[in-house]
């Protein structure tokens, strides 16, 4: 029996707070309003704004908490990617990644997906390869023992 080849998949994060990544299918999620039009009448233009612009968003860091803008939204200041494995990231593997030349960030989510911070200087297509290539000397090594 042969094992299955170890692969990761990588696709673009998308910004959950950015409007424009984050538009969905209109029809996805309807919102029902039970009442007659004459209550649309005596509807205030505040009472409509939604609760997060209202508010206000922020976030908390180990800087503390930062109010969270268009100019510093975390899909603006990060190049940011996910990625997907058939194969469990273990602390060995998540400190290779993480010491690899032009990986700037290294969120763990779940044993099979990750989110991966790359520099704003590195091509995320070289910083990619870099990985599978120690990740295969690593997987190779342990085949080895």
């Amino acid at each position: 029996m042969t094992k299955a080849k170890k692969i990761i998949s990588w696709e673009k994060w998308k910004d959950p707070w950015n409007k424009e990544e984050s538009k969905q299918d209109p029809t996805s999620e309807l919102d029902y309003w039970e009442g007659d039009e004459s209550d649309l009448d005596e509807l205030d233009d505040t009472e409509m704004t939604s609760d997060l612009e209202e508010e206000g968003r922020i976030i908390i860091t180990p800087m503390g908490a930062i109010p969270l803008l268009n100019h510093n939204s975390p899909g603006k200041i990060f190049n940011l990617w996910i990625g997907h494995t058939n194969f469990k990231i273990s602390n060995k593997i998540m400190d290779v990644i993480a010491n690899i030349l032009g990986v700037e960030s290294l969120d763990i989510y779940t044993p099979y997906r990750m989110r991966l911070g790359v520099g704003r200087l590195f091509q995320p297509k070289e910083v990619m390869h870099r990985i599978d290539l120690k990740l295969n000397q690593l997987l190779t090594k342990q085949k080895k023992v």
